[in-house]
């Protein structure tokens, strides 16, 4: 089986290793190999975007028609009617792709 030697680890990473070692009840090697194992071989999470791509279409549009401006004058300043419209216009994007 092929080897690997790693040189010039910093000292807090040595001493970082060993209690974790202890806590999953391997030596540091294995506790080494399980950790580059894990880096290297687990899969790769999904991003913000692939996730909201995989959520499914079950509702009609019209569920989410955006809040009228009239409305919003009575709670909401200039700045946040334009943030929420903003938001809107993200989301609507968003759902479109």
């Amino acid at each position: 089986m092929p080897s690997l030697v790693v040189r010039n680890l910093n000292a807090a990473l040595i001493n970082a290793l060993k209690p974790r070692a202890v806590t999953h009840h391997r030596s540091t090697e294995a506790e080494h190999r399980a950790i580059i194992a894990e880096a290297l071989l687990s899969p790769t999470r999904k991003s913000f975007a692939e996730t909201l791509a995989a959520i499914p279409n079950i509702s009609k549009d019209n569920d989410f028609e955006r809040i009228k401006t009239i409305q919003l004058d009575r709670y909401c300043s200039i700045f946040d009617r334009c943030f929420i419209i903003y938001v809107a216009d993200l989301i609507q994007g968003w759902v479109k792709r």
